[in-house]
């Protein structure tokens, strides 16, 4: 019944999806522990079918695990990211990559489409990069609610790339008593 509340009010729809995501992460850490893994992978799985964009997954950081507040922010800046790519980018192939970086966790999105316009990038009329980047700018919001960055860049030879980094040391631990106790245990 999702699509009648929709239907009536659609302010209503982000506030429960991001409330549904928030409880999937919880339950998934419970019987698993890699909710982020999961529902990025998921994401990738069903992009093609929702976009017609191919899409790759790649994910060779091993654990994901992050407190949870983490994980539902860093989930909707790579919902948002993919967004993007299925609104603005012309592509034809996009990649989702999760790495590991020393004490960061790196999530990439890139794609091989016409990249970002010169104005969203700091360059050209600041206005119409103001109204052209308000996505973008929630992303950055979002990223630093949790002590992550995010960056926006052109690729070489065409495409862009969103990266968001996120801290995976001791001191985000400690942010979240739940998951210090559940680590120092095994």
């Amino acid at each position: 019944r999702c699509s009648i509340v929709g239907e009536r009010d659609p302010e209503v729809v982000p506030g429960l999806v991001g409330e549904f995501v928030f409880l999937v992460v919880q339950g998934l850490r419970v019987t698993g522990g890699d909710a982020l893994q999961r529902a990025l992978e998921q994401s990738a799985d069903t992009f093609f079918e929702r976009t017609g964009i191919a899409m790759d997954f790649e994910c060779p950081a091993g654990d994901l695990r992050l407190p949870a507040d983490r994980e539902v922010q860093v989930f909707h800046v790579v919902q948002e990211a993919l967004a993007n790519v299925r609104r603005h980018s012309g592509a034809r192939h996009a990649t989702l990559r999760v790495e590991r970086r020393g004490n960061r966790l790196a999530v990439v999105v890139e794609d091989d489409g016409s990249g970002f316009p010169p104005v969203v990038l700091g360059r050209g009329d600041a206005k119409a990069g103001a109204r052209a980047s308000f996505g973008l700018q929630i992303m950055r919001e979002r990223a630093e609610s949790i002590g992550a960055t995010v960056s926006f860049e052109n690729r070489p030879g065409g495409g862009a790339r969103v990266v968001i980094r996120v801290p995976t040391d001791h001191a985000a631990r400690r942010r979240d008593p739940a998951l210090s106790e559940a680590t120092s245990r095994g």
